[in-house]
């Protein structure tokens, strides 16, 4: 009897006690269609904030993460972090992320929405996704643009032509070449210095870009010009150089350009200069100059060393770029150059930086360059002659690949 009343009443319970709810699931951000490999004629940019400083793990998630919820291709997908220092008021690193999904014009607007909901989503936001926190998310679309470009800026971090970074200590004193192509040719020198970061928490004996230095040919020599009144193919040569040493507290100056165009008088020149070689350009306005020649535009701009304790004053940032179609005729080279000569990304060696303490740079952009980085050295300002020069080489049909 005691066992038939149980089992009438385990009966009655299981009809009358309602079943168990379980909470509804986040819903899952709008994913686009998955694309293996596509011929990538839109990029969707993603830059948002994350509270922990940059290191290989996290860009590694992060590329990972966006490839995977916004259904682009791995190998599409590419990651550039910045950290920013800690201050008085802000006590933990930070970094600011900026992610390029490759497309094409038919998922471009599902790729951004579908990114745009992931770094919204609580998974970003609370820090499950990439095991930092995400903050100010914004996210946009345009086409790829022709007007491709790559150089350095600070201690030397490297950015590529078609995405990825390195960084480059160099050798104190020495000049390396960054930029090689038919008949133009861009050199820059490193030189060793020591500055404080965080605060003054961490010393670093690191190295900067302290001169620049161009050569390029200016003008078309006609068929008819008679013997000796060009310069081989060229009517003249430029020479022209960008010295960060002649810049002033100011972070200006009168002199910090130099120069020759053919067998005219030097020239120097600083503040609100212009000079016009044929069809070669040398300009500048208060530290920032251009250097453009041959279907290419250089731009150098003279800045501070921050917090310096030993070594140079001033530094140069370097940006370089490519006029629609030159890059593909010129196949060039150098330590910069050579990722002009093919659409794939390029990732090198880089510096971790700790919080507190004294470090070293180490990198020399291993991993990003063919070669080593001591292949690229010249013996002097202007010297066009290292492993893969294409200073003498001839302009070409070339298809980007």
């Amino acid at each position: 009897g005691a066992q038939l009343f149980l089992m009438e009443k385990l009966r009655v319970d299981k009809v009358l006690t309602p079943p168990r709810l379980q909470p509804p699931s986040p819903p899952m951000p709008p994913q686009a269609p998955a694309l293996s490999s596509v011929a990538v004629t839109h990029h969707v940019v993603a830059t948002f904030k994350v509270n922990a400083a940059c290191t290989p793990a996290l860009e590694s998630n992060i590329r990972n993460q966006m490839a995977e919820h916004s259904g682009v291709a791995i190998n599409n997908t590419n990651v550039t972090c910045a950290t920013v220092p800690s201050t008085r008021r802000r006590r933990l690193d930070s970094a600011e992320v900026t992610v390029t999904l490759g497309t094409t014009a038919e998922n471009a607007g599902a790729v951004q929405t579908a990114a745009q909901s992931f770094l919204e989503s609580d998974a970003a936001t609370t820090g499950t996704a990439f095991g930092a926190s995400v903050s100010e998310p914004s996210v946009s679309q345009s086409a790829v643009s022709t007007a491709i470009g790559g150089g350095a800026k600070q201690d030397p971090h490297l950015h590529f032509a078609h995405g990825g970074t390195a960084d480059l200590r160099g050798r104190d004193g020495a000049y390396y070449n960054f930029f090689s192509a038919p008949g133009i040719s861009l050199n820059v020198r490193t030189e060793d210095a020591t500055f404080m970061l965080h605060g003054g928490k961490l010393t670093v004996d690191g190295s900067f870009i302290t001169e620049a230095h161009l050569v390029a040919g200016a003008g078309a020599c006609p068929a008819e010009a008679p013997r000796g009144r060009c310069a081989g193919i060229y009517k003249k040569w430029l020479n022209v150089s960008y010295l960060a040493s002649e810049l002033t507290e100011q972070n200006a100056g009168f002199t910090y350009l130099r120069g020759t165009c053919g067998s005219l008088k030097p020239f120097e020149g600083g503040i609100a200069f212009r000079r016009l070689c044929e069809d070669a350009l040398v300009q500048s306005r208060f530290s920032s100059a251009n250097f453009s020649a041959r279907g290419w535009t250089f731009v150098l701009r003279g800045n501070h060393v921050y917090e310096r304790v030993s070594g140079p004053r001033h530094r140069l940032d370097v940006s370089i770029s490519a006029a629609e179609g030159t890059a593909a005729r010129a196949l060039p080279h150098g330590i910069v150059g050579q990722t002009f000569s093919s659409t794939s990304p390029r990732f090198g060696a880089k510096d971790w930086y700790p919080e507190r303490g004294h470090f070293k740079t180490a990198a020399q952009a291993q991993g990003a360059i063919e070669g080593s980085v001591s292949m690229y050295e010249v013996a002097s300002p202007y010297d066009t002659r290292f492993a893969f020069s294409r200073f003498d080489a001839q302009m070409r049909s070339f298809h980007l690949r």
